[in-house]
């Protein structure tokens, strides 16, 4: 088994067992004799995967052989032209593309969708507001899908049954509502965060802040190599069994640094400006959470 977790990952070594992968550009461009999870923004498999696929990305491509199922939730899935799948595909993504073969059923919970490769099974897209079946689209099995007014499909790609289902009103982007909930709920949660961290320490941070307003190239030269160093630190440490819970405990916290540095940031921003703003030491007293 690997486990990478980086910026950019790309992997051309084959893999004996699973691929477990963390980052935001990630590529695999050899053979996988187990599963693949894989969680980050732009994800590409060109490969032979022998199992699963289990994925979490904005964009994920497919464009090689999987043995077994494909089950993802992020924003766009493209199933490639030499992608051949064995199993069945379960998808929640805004966008579906199928253009290469799936032997086995897929399950979408999409806004759009299209098809221009073949489907040995089932093809179930859900609620969706535009669905396009291409000129070279075969599909062996039923197409199921729900709109507020029914799509031209050409008869002949589709041997099964067609199931479509008349919604009223006007169908909306479900899937982009469920991501600016969560976009929100993330932005309130950070905030959250950085409120007990101002609670619990204060004064530190406010050091902390007065030292990156002096020395803004010292704080940016620290900050970088406190992103670098310390997580190459922390996965050293876990290759030894007497470091595994340093290493943890270094990991969590550049985690939480990482995740609170954009709250903080605008903290410094906001006291630059008010400090350009507002004269009064007083007032600012008043408007200021971090004084």
């Amino acid at each position: 088994d690997i486990f990478r977790s980086d910026d950019t990952i790309y992997i051309t070594e084959p893999v004996e067992g699973d691929a477990v992968l963390f980052g935001e550009a990630i590529t695999i461009k050899t053979d996988v004799h187990g599963d693949v999870l894989a969680i980050g923004r732009e994800i590409t498999i060109e490969g032979t995967v022998l199992q699963d696929i289990r994925a979490v990305a904005k964009r994920i491509v497919v464009d090689g052989v999987v043995n077994g199922n494909i089950t993802v939730f992020g924003g766009e899935l493209i199933i490639g032209e030499k992608a051949d799948i064995f199993g069945n595909v379960y998808a929640a993504v805004e966008f579906l593309d199928a253009r290469g073969i799936v032997r086995g059923d897929i399950r979408a919970w999409s806004d759009e969708a299209r098809v221009s490769g073949m489907i040995e099974g089932n093809l179930n897209v859900g609620e969706v507001t535009s669905l396009v079946v291409g000129k070279d689209a075969k599909i062996f099995g039923d197409l199921s899908y729900a709109a507020v007014t029914p799509f031209s499909i050409r008869r002949e790609a589709v041997q099964g049954d067609v199931h479509f289902d008349q919604k009223k009103g006007s169908v909306r982007g479900w899937l982009s509502s469920i991501n600016w909930y969560w976009e929100i709920v993330g932005l309130f949660a950070t905030i959250a965060l950085a409120l007990v961290f101002i609670h619990f320490f204060s004064p530190r941070i406010k050091s902390v802040m007065i030292g990156m307003v002096e020395r803004p190239w010292h704080a940016l030269l620290m900050g970088l190599i406190f992103i670098i160093i310390i997580p190459l630190a922390a996965f050293l440490l876990l290759v030894t069994l007497i470091g595994i819970p340093i290493g943890l405990m270094l990991l969590a916290i550049w985690l939480l640094m990482v995740y609170l540095s954009p709250a903080l940031t605008s903290l410094i921003v906001g006291k630059v400006f008010m400090h350009g703003m507002v004269k009064d030491t007083k007032r600012l007293k008043d408007v200021s959470l971090l004084y």
